[in-house]
This record gives structure tokens, C-alpha cells and sequence, in this order.
């Protein structure tokens, strides 16, 4: 499953943008971006998708295939959501990353 490979490349991406974009304490009025609620965010998200993608590959059926497509969609929505802790000058790259990704989501044939 070549979807796997995309949304990981890109979480990455969001990631170290985001290691650098965002920090500070829950009191700093940075609401997402705040350093603890982002990454609680996107680790929830992740291992969601890293659980859905273990068991499509252990039992590489349609049921298991749709809920990794499902999970991969949580994802790409929580980084979405984490999208304005990102620098400006690299929003609209990360932005593209996630609609390329999201539209591989929506091709993959689970039948």
C-alpha cells in the first residue's frame, strides 16, 4: 500500500516544520500550537494510523484496508488542524503535501 509511504513522508515534513514553528507552554495563547497539544494531536492520530496499517498488514483484507484509509483520513484532518503552527513560508507546501496525500487516500481501491 504506496499510501503508507506518502502520508509518512509528509508527517515527517510537518513535523520538523512544526519543531520549529511552534512551543511554548499550554498558557501562552497559542491554542494548537502550543508544543504539548500539538504533538498530542499528532501522536494520537499517528498511532491510530500505525495501529490500522499493522492490521492491514497482518490480514491484508477490505475491512482492515478501508480502516487504514479511515485512519489515514484522521490524520491528514489532524494535521490539517495543526496547519497555522506551521511558518507561513512553508504553509502553502504542507498544505499541497496533505491535499496530494488526501487524494491518494481517495483513490486507493480497497475492493
Amino acid at each position: 500500500m504506496k499510501l503508507s509511504k506518502s502520508i509518512t513522508n509528509i508527517a515527517l515534513t510537518c513535523t520538523a516544520l512544526l519543531a520549529f514553528g511552534c512551543g511554548g507552554s499550554d498558557d501562552d495563547g497559542l491554542g494548537n500550537c502550543s508544543e504539548s497539544a500539538w504533538t498530542q494531536i499528532v501522536a494520537n492520530e499517528a498511532a491510530l494510523y500505525s495501529d490500522a496499517l499493522f492490521a492491514y498488514q497482518n490480514d491484508p483484507s477490505a475491512a482492515n484496508c478501508d480502516n487504514v484509509k479511515s485512519a489515514a483520513v484522521n490524520y491528514l484532518e489532524a494535521l490539517r488542524d495543526i496547519l497555522d503552527c506551521v511558518p507561513t513560508t512553508n504553509r502553502a507546501e504542507i498544505n499541497d503535501a496533505i491535499d496530494d496525500a488526501q487524494e491518494e487516500v481517495n483513490s486507493e481501491d480497497c475492493n
